[in-house]
């Protein structure tokens, strides 16, 4: 993996494994996942797998997040948008009747 190479550049903590954004996951945490008596070959293939898709999660976790926080942004920005409308209907309004 791309960030354990990294590792040796001083980028990550010695004991992060890998890291998107802000979240870390930490030789513990795959230490943790990983069942003990599993012979060298099949820990590794599950060690990568558990990387793989908790870096896939993470990205996806993290997308969602923006798109929330963007979501959330547009939806303030068109209320906004729609007060002034509002205001600007309602001022057209109230010149056409003062000029009736």
């Amino acid at each position: 993996m791309l960030l354990a190479g990294c590792r040796g550049r001083g980028l990550l903590s010695s004991d992060v494994v890998a890291q998107v954004g802000k979240t870390v996951l930490t030789e513990e945490d795959v230490t943790a996942a990983v069942p003990a008596g599993m012979s060298g070959e099949d820990s590794l293939a599950m060690v990568e797998n558990y990387v793989e898709t908790w870096v896939r999660r993470q990205v996806k976790l993290q997308e969602a997040e923006f798109e929330g926080q963007t979501l959330s942004l547009i939806t303030h920005l068109r209320a906004h948008e729609t007060g002034r409308n509002l205001v600007c209907r309602l001022l057209l309004e109230k010149k056409n009747l003062q000029a009736d």
